[in-house]
Protein backbone atom coordinates (compact mmCIF):
# COMPACT_ATOMS: atom_id res chain seq x y z
CA UNK A 1 0.00 0.00 0.00
CA UNK A 2 1.16 3.82 -0.54
CA UNK A 3 0.59 7.01 1.11
CA UNK A 4 -0.41 9.90 -1.53
CA UNK A 5 -0.31 13.46 -0.90
CA UNK A 6 -1.87 15.68 -3.29
CA UNK A 7 0.14 19.34 -3.03
CA UNK A 8 1.60 21.82 -5.87
CA UNK A 9 4.14 23.23 -7.19
CA UNK A 10 5.46 26.96 -7.15
CA UNK A 11 4.19 27.27 -10.84
CA UNK A 12 0.62 26.16 -9.28
CA UNK A 13 0.30 23.28 -10.69
CA UNK A 14 -0.91 19.77 -8.59
CA UNK A 15 0.89 16.78 -8.65
CA UNK A 16 0.63 13.01 -6.38
CA UNK A 17 2.97 11.96 -4.74
CA UNK A 18 2.75 8.09 -3.57
CA UNK A 19 5.16 6.89 -0.14
CA UNK A 20 5.44 2.92 -0.07
CA UNK A 21 5.21 1.27 2.67
CA UNK A 22 3.37 3.41 4.52
CA UNK A 23 4.46 1.78 7.88
CA UNK A 24 5.53 0.74 10.50
CA UNK A 25 8.05 -1.68 9.13
CA UNK A 26 9.79 -3.92 11.53
CA UNK A 27 13.26 -5.85 10.20
CA UNK A 28 15.58 -7.93 11.29
CA UNK A 29 19.23 -7.00 11.64
CA UNK A 30 21.16 -6.75 8.63
CA UNK A 31 18.17 -6.81 6.51
CA UNK A 32 17.57 -3.72 3.79
CA UNK A 33 14.87 -2.65 1.91
CA UNK A 34 13.54 0.42 -0.39
CA UNK A 35 10.96 3.48 0.41
CA UNK A 36 9.39 3.92 -2.84
CA UNK A 37 8.08 7.57 -4.03
CA UNK A 38 6.50 7.81 -7.18
CA UNK A 39 5.28 11.00 -8.47
CA UNK A 40 2.64 11.49 -10.74
CA UNK A 41 2.53 13.52 -13.29
CA UNK A 42 6.74 12.87 -13.51
CA UNK A 43 7.99 16.31 -12.10
CA UNK A 44 11.36 17.55 -11.23
CA UNK A 45 10.76 17.61 -7.66
CA UNK A 46 13.16 17.30 -4.60
CA UNK A 47 13.06 14.36 -2.54
CA UNK A 48 15.25 13.70 0.78
CA UNK A 49 15.37 10.38 2.84
CA UNK A 50 16.44 10.69 6.61
CA UNK A 51 16.67 8.39 9.67
CA UNK A 52 15.77 9.66 13.12
CA UNK A 53 18.79 7.27 14.89
CA UNK A 54 21.22 6.42 12.07
CA UNK A 55 22.83 3.83 14.35
CA UNK A 56 19.35 1.94 13.81
CA UNK A 57 19.15 2.39 10.64
CA UNK A 58 20.81 4.48 7.39
CA UNK A 59 19.04 5.57 4.27
CA UNK A 60 20.73 6.52 1.15
CA UNK A 61 20.13 9.38 -1.36
CA UNK A 62 17.83 6.62 -3.23
CA UNK A 63 15.37 5.26 -0.82
CA UNK A 64 17.78 2.31 0.33
CA UNK A 65 17.46 1.65 4.46
CA UNK A 66 19.36 -0.52 5.74
CA UNK A 67 18.83 -2.30 9.87
CA UNK A 68 22.27 -2.19 11.88
CA UNK A 69 21.06 -2.99 15.30
CA UNK A 70 18.15 -3.60 17.35
CA UNK A 71 15.77 0.08 17.78
CA UNK A 72 13.43 1.87 16.78
CA UNK A 73 14.23 4.17 13.84
CA UNK A 74 12.13 6.64 11.81
CA UNK A 75 12.75 7.28 7.64
CA UNK A 76 11.48 10.65 7.27
CA UNK A 77 10.94 11.52 3.66
CA UNK A 78 10.50 14.58 2.50
CA UNK A 79 9.09 15.75 -1.23
CA UNK A 80 8.90 19.66 -1.76
CA UNK A 81 7.69 20.84 1.92
CA UNK A 82 5.42 17.71 2.28
CA UNK A 83 6.67 14.74 5.01
CA UNK A 84 5.87 11.51 5.41
CA UNK A 85 7.57 9.20 8.43
CA UNK A 86 8.13 5.41 8.01
CA UNK A 87 8.56 3.98 11.94
CA UNK A 88 11.04 0.98 11.72
CA UNK A 89 11.60 -1.43 14.14
CA UNK A 90 14.78 -3.88 14.09
CA UNK A 91 15.14 -6.94 16.11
Amino acid sequence: LAYGVETSTADGSTYLFEVSPTGPKTVSVGQTFKVDVEITPDVNVPVWYRSTDTNVVTVDDQGNVKALKAGTAVIGVYVAGEAFGITVTVS
